[in-house]
């Protein structure tokens, strides 16, 4: 409850907050279609338009939906034990996943209509893979982001499981900060280069004149017109 004093009638008033409106705020999920007639095709946010981005540390949710040549499988996904989807330090990595959650044909949206995944409407997607902040605080080697592979398998409901994969392609991780011991100013693309405007200690400028401005390449990028 919110409060003040009025000094005229010595009184304390509760102002109504009738005409306030408030937006609550909600993990915007990565939304990737699995095409599986393109799987190895760039991967592309359907919420952002871009290539699937997020930061170390933060609660982030993937959504799904399964489809070949472009349109949905639907009325009724079948044959399925599980959908998982993976993360990787590279295409050819052979080691663990770095990120790994598994959901249950139990537990997907199977009947998930074309309109529904078209206008983004509840149940909204096959599948929702949601990795907590402990699980996405993984290490960047020190970079400000990294290219990191993404995997999407199912496990079909065969007498002898069979695996298939749904979508592989990059996901980019960001640290939400800028690296080194520089501040981070104005920046552009530059041949699909990001070239950003850096203020960083100099060992070369003169007495008293100990920071310079300094373009640096951070990473990749993408010009729009």
């Amino acid at each position: 409850m919110l409060e003040y004093w009025d000094p005229e009638s010595h009184h304390s008033i509760t102002p109504s907050l009738h005409h306030c409106n408030m937006s609550a705020i909600a993990i915007l999920p990565i939304r990737l279609f699995c095409d599986l007639a393109a799987r190895n095709q760039p991967l592309t946010d359907l919420n952002t338009g871009a290539p699937p981005l997020f930061y170390r540390g933060d609660d982030v949710e993937f959504d799904i939906g399964i489809g070949q040549a472009g349109t949905l499988l639907a009325p009724a996904l079948s044959n399925i034990t599980s959908v998982t989807l993976q993360l990787f330090q590279a295409k050819n990595d052979t080691n663990a996943a770095m990120m790994s959650c598994t959901v249950a044909a139990a537990a997907m949206n199977l009947t998930l209509t074309a309109a529904q995944w078209t206008g983004n409407t509840a149940p909204f997607y096959h599948a929702a893979f949601v990795f907590p902040n402990a699980l996405t605080a993984i290490s960047l080697g020190g970079a400000a982001s990294v290219n990191y592979w993404l995997r999407i398998t199912l496990l079909t409901a065969d007498t002898t499981p069979k695996i298939l994969t749904l979508r592989t392609g990059r996901s980019r991780f960001w640290t939400g900060r800028s690296a080194g011991p520089c501040r981070a100013g104005p920046g552009r693309c530059v041949s699909g280069r990001w070239r950003e405007r850096r203020f960083c200690k100099s060992r070369t400028t003169a007495p008293g004149r100990g920071t310079r401005w300094a373009w640096r390449m951070t990473g990749e990028c993408q010009a729009f017109i």
